[in-house]
Order: C-alpha cells, then structure tokens, then sequence
C-alpha cells in the first residue's frame, strides 16, 4: 500500500498556521514539523517546538492506537451506535471509498472530519483544504432546536441499532461532519447560540434510553464538585417535557473561539513514554496507575504542569470525589492536560458521570491506584488505605491527605439522597447502596491514626533521574529546566 499523507494546522496563534505533515505508510505513521514552528504549540505538549522544528517524530500503529492518541481523539471511536462514527461511514461510502473491515477507516474519517475538534490540531487532505475550511462559516444551533426540535429526533432515529440510510442521510444533511468526541453517548461540539445572540463554543451530551437519567447526575455531580471548589466549566441542563435530556458545556478549550491545546493525560503519557503506555484502563491489573500520573505531573520533561503540586492535589481531591459519587469511568482519558507548554496544568472537570448506577459500569475506579487493582463490582477491602497511600503519592503530608479527604467526605454527605432525588426509581437507588461501603471505608481510613504506609512499589512505573543536560523524547533533544536528564520507565 502507497503511503498516505495528510497536514495539520493550527489556529493556536489566532490565525491559521500549518505546524506539519502526516504520513501514514503501513503500520508507520510520522509527523513531521515545518520549520517555523517554534512559537506554536506542538502536536503534544511533550514536545517542545524550539527544539522539534523540522523533526521527524515515529509511532507504530496498535490494535489500541491505530492513530497516534493526539489524532485518534479526532475520530469517532469504534462504538456501532456513535452519531459521528455512522455520518462519516455515511459520508465515506457515499463519496466512493472503502467502508468494509479492510479499510482503513480511522484515517480516512480524520482526513475527513479531523477539525475543530478538542484542542487545537486540525487535519486536512491539503493545505488547500485547510485554507477553504478557514474560510467557511461556523453554524450553530440554540439549545432549544437541539433538546425539544427535530435534532434531537434525528439523532434519536440515526443512533439507533436499527437506524435506516434515510435516518442517517437525514441527520448528515442537518449536522454534516461535526467535531467529534469520545465516548458512548451522543455528544455534539456545536456553536450554541444564546438567547441574547450571541454565541459560546459547547460540548452538548444528548440524553439516551440505555442510561436513564445520566445527565441528570452528571449535572448533580459538577455541583457536589463546585463544593470544595473544584475547577469545573459554567454548564447548563435541560430536560424537556418528553423527557429528553440535554447537557452543554461550555468548551474550555475555547477562547473568544481560539482554540487552546488540551490533551488527554493519556495522550501525554503516550508521548512522554514514546508509546510504550497503550491503554487508558488498568484492565483490573495495576498499570496504568494514577501514580503515573502523579510522577508525571511533577516531571520537567513532561511539560504536564507548570504547577505540579497545585495539580497533584487537584488529582487526588478528584479521585476521591469521584470515589464518593461513583464515577468509576475516571480513565486516562477523563483527565486532561490544558495550555501550552511551559504553561500548562490539569484541565477543569469534565464527564463526571456517577456510572456505578447502571450495571453495566461496575468499577470503582478503571484505573488502578495505591497499589489497587480493581475488579468489576467489587469493593476492594483495603481501599481506605490505597487512597492514603496514593495522597503520599501525590506529595501530600498525612495530615493534608486526611483534610482532604474529610472534606470530600462532607462535600457529598447528601450525595446518594439527591442522587435518588435527580434520578428516581432503579439508578438512584442502586447508586446510593454501591455508594455505601465505598463510603465506610474512606470515612474509616480518614479517622484511623495509623503508620504512614510505606511507599516502597507504590509507583511501579516511576522516573529514574540521570544528572546530565539533556534528555531523549521519542528521538527529540528537549533541555529541562534544571539541566537533567528523566528518563522515562513507564513499563
């Protein structure tokens, strides 16, 4: 098979600029930076542009990662029933291309439909396209046209797992090839327009019948966080008289329309480890951990944070917070990593879903911590002491580790009550009894006066440092800030 190439742009500068090219050859994809990239934010924030331009930088192809993450969080994941996924198909078999299992559809759909969606990469088939695309205008919808008019009805119908030609040709012809995002539920990046006129860029979830009530919780959930003052988005909710649910986000990837970088956590570890890390779950085992990312955050190489104990707080206030309202789905890609490097830090809240309340979402947490590895539907015994042990592990002195935890403990004392408030009948109640034992042992790990645990194997996948000047990243020569060299052994 012929290489394949496509290239990126950005309009991190406030106007459109190309930052490289995208070759695909076999199971080799390559990104090569243009050479005035240097005051650009890179393809990650790993990677530092000053150091990077005219660079050449290798990943190999996965079953996990048939894209590199950075461009595969461009393209709709491979769920039959994603909105975006079944339009680009659509589009893609209507334009004459391949759309059976030989084809490669992942890099088909992002040359296709690889914009505007989060953060800041934008991928075209030709530098011609890019500057066509910049100059189209942006359409958006109210709220309203999305929950109670006839969009959501043809996201309902092409949604469906019997979802017919004309359902789908008629949503392609409203919606077209929208940005697309993760995920299992439907969700839209729209231009939403206010009442007033004027128009925010916002991330809206559509409600479905396999989860009931969802976003009703999810909305309850941003408001525990708002408690104890985690950094979240203004949002708004919306359930119409024929029960449809709406949740918008404002995007906080957006500024006055500019796009800022953002990167899932699991896309910088990707990069930082040179794809050595390939999974966004623990899978019930130990790697990835959360202490990852701990170690990363507060590694200069990274480029993760400019702040590293600020956000290595954030990361553990979180993790308990999502323990206590049961957001079990807090995988890598449910954290983020927002601005350019050398000013980059955690990303505020997002997808806070409680999804223990429905059976199919039975872990406590998807990604191993405080050297935990969990099981579905099970609540591990020592789980108390596995969050002391990863507060440690974010830096944080006994003493604050129970503050914190304390403070989320009275943050979400109403929590299963309002949750069975939002969401009556069978979600609700489960919710609150799965929420119980999750409960006691926080609250019990947090009164006990024990030894500080030790910490030895805590971070299976920590940092060795080395005293020299520099260091290798994926082939790239990057200076640290205090002249040593990290090097990565993420396992």
């Amino acid at each position: 098979m012929s290489d394949r190439s496509a290239v990126v742009w950005t309009r991190a500068s406030g106007t459109p600029r190309r930052l490289g090219l995208l070759v695909k050859a076999g199971e080799r994809v390559r990104f090569t930076y243009d050479p005035e990239v240097g005051d650009l934010p890179g393809i990650t924030v790993v990677h530092d542009t000053t150091k990077t331009r005219n660079r050449t930088i290798e990943y190999v192809s996965t079953e996990a990662n048939p894209l590199p993450p950075m461009f595969q969080s461009l393209v709709p994941p491979r769920h039959e029933q994603n909105l975006q996924r079944r339009i680009l198909m659509h589009l893609i078999g209507r334009s004459g291309g391949r759309v059976d299992a030989g084809a490669d559809l992942d890099w088909q759909m992002l040359v296709m439909a690889g914009r505007n969606g989060i953060g800041h990469l934008d991928v075209f088939a030709s530098d011609e396209a890019a500057l066509a695309y910049y100059d189209r205008p942006t359409q958006s919808f109210t709220l309203d046209e999305i929950a109670d008019g006839p969009l959501w009805h043809l996201v309902s119908d092409a949604t469906s797992p019997t979802a017919d030609a004309v359902s789908i040709e008629e949503v392609v012809e409203t919606i077209r090839s929208h940005p697309t995002v993760g995920g299992m539920m439907p969700k839209l990046l729209v231009n939403l327009r206010r009442s007033d006129g004027t128009t925010v860029d916002a991330l809206v979830k559509i409600g479905t019948p396999d989860f009931p009530h969802v976003l009703a919780l999810e909305n309850l959930a941003y408001e525990i966080h708002d408690r104890i003052g985690v950094h979240r988005p203004f949002k708004r909710y919306q359930r119409t008289e024929d029960g449809v649910e709406v949740l918008a986000t404002e995007r906080f990837d957006r500024s006055e329309g500019r796009p800022l970088p953002l990167e899932s956590v699991f896309t910088a570890l990707y990069a930082a480890s040179a794809g050595k890390i390939q999974s966004r779950w623990s899978e019930e085992g130990l790697r990835p951990s959360l202490e990852t990312v701990a170690t990363a955050l507060t590694t200069p190489m990274t480029g993760m944070s400019s702040f590293p104990g600020r956000d290595c707080r954030e990361l553990f206030r979180r993790t308990v917070m999502g323990l206590l309202t049961g957001n079990g789905d807090n995988h890598l890609e449910n954290h983020s990593i927002l601005g350019e490097r050398r000013k980059a830090g955690l990303s505020p809240l997002y997808d806070p879903a409680p999804m223990r309340g429905y059976h199919r979402h039975q872990m406590v947490s998807s990604v191993s911590f405080g050297g935990v590895a969990f099981r579905q539907g099970a609540v591990p015994a020592d789980l108390g002491e596995a969050v002391l042990r990863f507060g440690e592990a974010c830096g944080l002195q006994g003493r604050v580790v129970r503050q914190e935890m304390a403070r989320c403990l009275e943050a979400t004392a109403d929590f299963a009550d309002l949750a069975k408030d939002v969401a009556p009948g069978p979600v609700g109640a489960a919710l609150a009894g799965r929420l119980e034992g999750v409960r006691y042992r926080v609250e019990r790990a947090s009164l006990a006066n024990v030894p500080r645990p030790a910490v030895s194997g805590a971070i299976p996948d920590g940092l060795r440092e080395e005293p020299v000047d520099e260091m290798e990243v994926e082939g790239v020569t990057v200076e640290t800030a205090d002249h040593r060299r990290v090097t990565p052994s993420w396992g």
